[in-house]
């Protein structure tokens, strides 16, 4: 282990049938290769010294005899070697022969495994253990063949368990068990042969239960060497990480895969109480802590899917959310009419993107939809022009509202020197402009549609009671990077010219709050070069908020995922300045509007992330 990351592998050696020896011999160079490679657990599929498809034989008392003499030159291998090590082994007890994995730590079996749910043809030769998963042995020899255990890793949130495939596919209530017990990794011991579509149905079902519960799952098929008598096994190995994919080998292939998994990023949060705590037997074992090279790569965007296909689906539900939460808000008003912000940046896009998919759920004019255009004082034509050219695209109603103005009058009235370009400056601009979607809103009715994203909430980066402001926070559960490749998401399928071409150029501009004077009509204002770039602040907001990970362990996987890109001091830089405005911005967040969640986080403070307002800013340093 290091820091945050354990290395697990999933491994199955070319079988022999009952050729224990050299099945052992197998087996024992991988675990070299894998102690050189500090990996932490190795996971084996059932019956490992035997072969899973090898018949009767198996249980004979030569075989069973054998099997006990390699697992116990395995079990000497591996003492003072602080690894955890699953192997699939028949064993004798009270003149039963039983289907076990062999749980090995440190030059000692820990547990056998013993499994539940025999196959057709494993009745005729196994003994079937009591179907509630309870010991049906006793006496201080049967202690090791308790049926349901966990390790608890010292030192960490990683809780292990093991499982048989066959035991994961029934309706027993075994994983449930795991499960309510706060088990986050699972190591299946797999047994089964594949037909036609079965391997890929097999994925499918590993990597919905590691997703649907949020830990993960180490799955070893059996060897490509197993009896094509009646069958064929492909070999299979899969490693899930919350619903990810981390590693998978190619079909008919044997060996071992092996990765990273980062323990803050399964079962980080919605931990409960164990319902049935007393049917788990616990055992705590303790890996060694030490540096090793990374395995796998950290997404550098952790909201956005790597894989393209993913992203789309997920574009699509983020629109649906957003324009079926609007649709509910808007059914609860009188009029429909919505008034929003466009300032031709990303935001106000994606608001009036959202909105006039509502509009045309519901089957309205969309000219109910009204872009109220205000430049200011930093406004560029490029933005300002954008804005008439989306609206224009989207046939929304669209109007102009200079607040030049009424900001400079407002300067007038405080006593603020109109060349002072401080704070004050900045902030009257964004409250004007609050205040006349407001008053707008008031006067025909209808609802003023906030902008704003979950990056810039988390950094507080808006006006108190001006863009902070609005009657429906419709972004509010949409991190920067994410918003922006939905904004992309709906480029690349409109297949309307002028739209596309408008959305290409707000893609490409500057991000900016527009607040200060353009040099020469060009944005001079970059948020980026003020706050630090919004993809390390995700990223900080993904690993120290959702995941709950430490500074070190963030720091270290922003060095990997970024590498190239930031040097560690820019990522303590803008880590730091992120932990202090997250700190301290926490009174906006407290009163922010409404708005839908998007991710399986937010930072709503009615049911999300919830903060006092004025802890100590050192706290967090």
């Amino acid at each position: 282990m290091y820091n945050n990351l354990i290395k697990v592998a999933s491994a199955n050696i070319k079988i022999k049938l009952l050729n224990v020896e050299e099945n052992k011999n197998n087996i024992l160079k991988f675990l070299r290769y894998a102690y050189e490679n500090n990996i932490d657990i190795v996971n084996f599929p059932e019956l490992t010294l035997t072969g899973v498809s090898a018949g009767q034989m198996i249980v004979s008392k030569e075989i069973v005899k054998r099997c006990k003499v390699a697992l116990d030159e395995i079990v000497s291998y591996l003492k003072d070697k602080k690894m955890i090590v699953s192997i699939g082994t028949p064993i004798s007890f009270s003149n039963f022969t039983l289907n076990s994995q062999a749980i090995i730590y440190n030059g000692e079996v820990y547990q056998y495994v013993l499994k539940n749910n025999l196959n057709s043809e494993q009745k005729n030769y196994f003994m079937e253990i009591n179907k509630n998963g309870e010991s049906m042995f006793s006496g201080d020899e049967a202690e090791s063949l308790y049926n349901i255990f966990s390790i608890q890793v010292m030192n960490s949130n990683l809780k292990v368990a093991f499982i048989f495939e066959d035991d994961l596919y029934t309706k027993s209530s075994l994983y449930d068990l795991y499960i309510e017990n706060n088990v986050n990794m699972l190591f299946v011991m797999g047994s089964s042969y594949d037909t036609a579509l079965s391997a890929s149905q097999r994925k499918d079902f590993l990597a919905s239960l590691s997703k649907k519960d949020n830990i993960s799952i180490i799955y070893s098929g059996a060897s490509t060497g197993e009896s094509s008598t009646n069958n064929v096994y492909t070999g299979q190995k899969h490693i899930f990480e919350a619903g990810e994919l981390l590693e998978s080998s190619t079909p008919y292939t044997d060996g071992m895969i092996f990765t990273d998994i980062n323990i803050d990023e399964i079962r980080s949060h919605n931990l409960h109480v164990p319902k049935h705590e007393n049917n788990i037997w616990p055992v705590v074992l303790e890996l060694e802590h030490k540096e090793f090279r990374i395995d796998r790569k950290f997404n550098p965007h952790p909201f956005i899917p790597i894989n393209q296909t993913k992203f789309a689906q997920k574009a699509k539900e983020i629109l649906n959310i957003q324009a079926y939460a609007l649709i509910r808000r808007l059914n609860q008003l009188p009029e429909k009419d919505i008034y929003l912000g466009l300032s031709g940046g990303l935001d106000s896009t994606q608001a009036l993107i959202v909105a006039s998919l509502a509009y045309s759920i519901l089957k309205l004019d969309p000219k109910g939809i009204h872009a109220i255009i205000m430049p200011g004082l930093g406004t560029s034509s490029r933005t300002k022009g954008n804005a008439h050219k989306l609206a224009e695209a989207y046939g929304v109603s669209v109007e102009e509202i200079s607040i030049n103005e009424s900001v400079l009058q407002h300067f007038t009235d405080i006593g603020h020197d109109k060349d002072d370009l401080s704070i004050v400056y900045e902030n009257a601009q964004a409250r004007e402009r609050t205040q006349v979607l407001m008053d707008l809103s008031n006067k025909h009715g209808g609802m003023v549609l906030g902008t704003g994203n979950m990056s810039e909430i988390a950094l507080g980066f808006s006006t108190y009671n001006g863009d902070h402001m609005s009657m429906y926070a419709v972004n509010a559960g949409l991190t920067k990077t994410l918003l922006r490749e939905v904004v992309r998401y709906v480029k690349d399928m409109t297949t309307h010219e002028e739209t596309k071409a408008v959305l290409a150029d707000i893609l490409d501009t500057p991000i900016s709050p527009e607040l200060l004077p353009p040099k020469d009509d060009v944005i001079s204002q970059k948020t980026e070069d003020n706050i630090g770039p919004y993809e390390l602040h995700d990223f900080y907001l993904y690993h120290l908020i959702r995941n709950r990970s430490s500074f070190e362990d963030t720091i270290y996987m922003a060095s990997k995922a970024f590498d190239g890109k930031y040097s560690v001091e820019e990522i303590k830089k803008w880590m730091a300045l992120f932990l202090r405005r997250f700190s301290t911005q926490q009174f906006k967040r407290s009163c922010t509007p409404d708005g839908p969640a998007i991710e399986d986080f937010s930072l709503n403070p009615r049911n999300g992330f919830i903060m006092a307002s004025d802890i100590d800013i050192l706290g967090l340093e």
